[in-house]
Formats: C-alpha cells, sequence, structure tokens
C-alpha cells in the first residue's frame, strides 16, 4: 500500500488518507461551495469594511494584483489539494506529531472493553502503539470494501479535507484581509470567525475520523462472530 509520504511501509499506512483516493463528486461538490461562500464572505467583508461601492471599486483597483494573487491561491488550493501531505491534513485535525491518527491507541482506547478482542492470535488486544497501528491497518485493508467502511472513510475524508480547508482560508482571507485592506472591526471580527471556522471544522472532523476508527473495528468484530457462529453451525 502507497502511503501519502510516497514509500510503502506498513507501520504508517493509513488507506483512507492515500493522496491516490479521489473524493467522490458529491464531496467536491461541497468543497466548492465552502470555498465559494467563503468568498462571498470575504468579499461582503471588505464591502461593510471601506464603506461604499465606489471606494470598494477604487480599492479593488489598487489592489487588484494582491486581490487576483489571492484568489488564485485560493483556486489552486483547492486543485491541488489532493497531492498535500495526508499527514500535514491530519495533525490540523487532531494536533499531534509525529503520528497524528489515533490508531497508535485504536484498541486501547477505542475498543469496546466488553467486546471480544480483534487479535486472532493471542487473544487480547495489542497494547504498544506500533502493534494497535499495525493490526489497525491490517483490519482496514482486510473490510475497506464493506460499504459501511467505505462510507465512514468518505466521511472522515470529506471532514479532513474542509478543515485543511479552512485552515488554508483562515491563512489566505484572514492574514490577507488584514495585510491588504484596513484593520477595522469588521476585519478583526471576521479573521475571528475564520479561527472559530477553522477550530469547529477540526472538531468536527475528529469526531467523525474517531468514529470512523471505532466503526472499523466494530465491523471487524461483526465478521468475526458471524464466522465463529457459522463455524459453530
Amino acid at each position: 500500500m502507497q502511503t501519502s509520504l510516497g514509500r510503502r511501509d506498513s507501520n504508517t499506512v493509513v488507506p483512507p488518507m492515500d493522496s491516490s483516493d479521489h473524493l467522490p463528486a458529491k464531496s467536491r461538490g461541497w468543497l466548492i461551495g465552502f470555498l465559494a461562500l467563503n468568498i462571498v464572505a470575504f468579499t461582503a467583508v471588505i464591502f461593510l469594511s471601506i464603506g461604499s461601492a465606489s471606494l470598494v471599486l477604487s480599492w479593488a483597483k489598487t489592489h487588484l494584483d494582491s486581490l487576483m494573487m489571492l484568489y488564485l491561491a485560493m483556486v489552486l488550493t483547492l486543485v491541488v489539494g489532493n497531492i498535500v501531505n495526508s499527514r500535514l491534513k491530519a495533525v490540523l485535525v487532531f494536533w499531534e506529531w509525529p503520528e497524528p491518527w489515533p490508531i497508535n491507541r485504536a484498541f486501547s482506547r477505542y475498543l469496546p472493553k466488553e467486546a471480544p478482542s480483534a487479535s486472532a492470535d493471542s487473544g487480547q488486544p495489542p497494547i504498544g502503539p506500533t502493534a494497535q497501528r499495525n493490526l489497525w491497518n491490517q483490519i482496514f485493508r482486510k473490510h475497506k470494501s464493506d460499504p459501511a467502511v467505505t462510507e465512514a472513510a468518505t466521511q472522515f475524508r470529506l471532514a479532513q479535507e474542509l478543515t485543511w480547508l479552512s485552515f488554508v482560508i483562515l491563512v489566505f482571507f484572514g492574514i490577507g484581509t488584514l495585510a491588504i485592506g484596513h484593520i477595522t472591526a469588521p476585519t478583526l471580527a471576521y479573521s475571528a470567525c475564520l479561527l472559530f471556522q477553522y477550530l469547529c471544522a477540526a472538531m468536527a472532523a475528529r469526531t467523525i475520523g474517531i468514529r470512523f476508527f471505532s466503526d472499523v473495528l466494530a465491523i471487524a468484530q461483526t465478521h468475526k462472530l458471524f464466522a465463529q457462529t457459522g463455524e459453530r453451525t
């Protein structure tokens, strides 16, 4: 399995975040709509900050080059987002480094205590971070074609992409507004709202991600129980 870093390593592979996987058209539509809404909000804030249409037009002409670079950078961010290191996107969600995904503690934290172990060898869930990471990757690769796993992975990837886009919007529009515009109450409030938007997106993506990792384990347990039942009948 190819990692987001461009090399094979079973210890660090997290397949749903692989840059070679593409979001469905519907999910990409959400990203485009999210970006378009933020562009409209950015334009409205500039208008409120300056005060009148004539002054906005004059300001836009003066800062035309900066605005074009800003909008182009945002569009390029959306276009090339798939090739950005998925580990970086995960860091923006989970705020941990160097292993941001919670698979290092998938069994110790997210496996229900009363559930049978997913470890077929020892009968007990793994304890160490490396062992947990390896086993989770093994389980995911085995069940990734399950519709429930596919849907959960897609939701997580969309949430992670929205978090990444929120962070980029915060950098470009938040700092850009203060850099090329006037530092006024509307621009300061707008920058604060962009920070809040990113924090909300990150927390939502983290919740969805943890649920995804837990769902994979739950589905693996279900398959194991069905297999055990079939062997007894």
